[in-house]
């Protein structure tokens, strides 16, 4: 994490998808620029605001990391999403079909599936995991409508 200072207020912003909780990459996904720069620091929105352009334009460079994929720690997953119960593929296909960010809908499949909570830990920590799930989740829904 960096220090900006804006208007002699200091915050904190991130600098790699290991300072970033899942959650927050969730909410990232659909997210504006000044709401990208706020979830990515403690500078609140209406903070950045009231930042004029020259500030903004400073600032955005700082988030530039969040244009390439995630980086992620290897995983190793042991789950066959096809051979699980016909109830947790009907509990992913309405967790699919309730959320409209694919992002939080796959926290609670991987829990459903896992019993591991994503939501807090860092983009690194899990993406391999949500990348696994996303994929595999999505492939077998597909070709169980078939």
């Amino acid at each position: 994490m960096i220090t900006l200072t804006i208007n002699d207020k200091d915050y904190k912003v991130k600098t790699s998808w290991k300072e970033l909780k899942y959650i927050d990459y969730a909410e990232i996904k659909q997210a504006t620029l000044i709401d990208r720069l706020a979830i990515s620091s403690s500078v609140p929105e209406s903070v950045l605001n009231l930042c004029t352009l020259d500030q903004i334009n400073q600032i955005i460079p700082l988030i530039d990391w969040m244009e390439e994929e995630p980086e992620f720690a290897p995983v190793d997953s042991t789950v066959n999403i096809a051979a699980e119960s016909y109830g947790h593929m009907e509990k992913s296909k309405q967790l699919w079909q309730k959320e409209s960010n694919p992002h939080k809908a796959i926290i609670e499949i991987i829990k459903l599936y896992t019993g591991e909570d994503i939501t807090n830990k860092s983009v690194f920590e899990c993406y391999g995991l949500v990348d696994f799930f996303l994929t595999n989740s999505m492939r077998f829904l597909l070709d169980s409508q078939d």
